[in-house]
């Protein structure tokens, strides 16, 4: 940066251009670094997401279900009165939107995941 600087002209658009692109790309690169999460390898494990309990937003917790499943809305609310409902099996990183969904509503969510076949 410090090149560019000395040795080009910043009245010049492109070059004036050129050093604002660089002054932001080092402040992003800066937040980046201070908002970066570490990854987790549980959120890789693959497993079935559990409905321990509807909640009191019955109704909507089916339209979930609905949306999730395919379900008619009769399929749907039929599912909801289980005591226990599986959503949905994948790695645990595509069903986090849907259980914050379904905590969101109330309900009770549990993540198992898959055991490895005893040999």
């Amino acid at each position: 940066m410090t090149f560019i600087e000395a040795e080009t002209d910043t009245s010049n658009a492109l070059w004036r251009e050129v050093h604002e692109a660089r002054a932001d790309r080092e402040t992003l690169e800066r937040e980046l670094a201070q908002t970066e999460t570490e990854f987790d390898p549980k959120d890789l494990e693959h497993g079935t997401l559990f409905i321990t309990a509807v909640g009191p937003q019955k109704l909507k917790i089916a339209q979930v279900l609905r949306r999730a499943l395919g379900l008619s809305l009769r399929e749907a609310l039929a599912l909801a009165a289980e005591p226990e409902i599986p959503i949905g099996s994948a790695p645990f990183v595509q069903l986090r939107r849907l259980q914050y969904e379904l905590i969101a509503l109330g309900a009770l969510v549990e993540f198992r995941p898959d055991t490895e076949p005893l040999a």
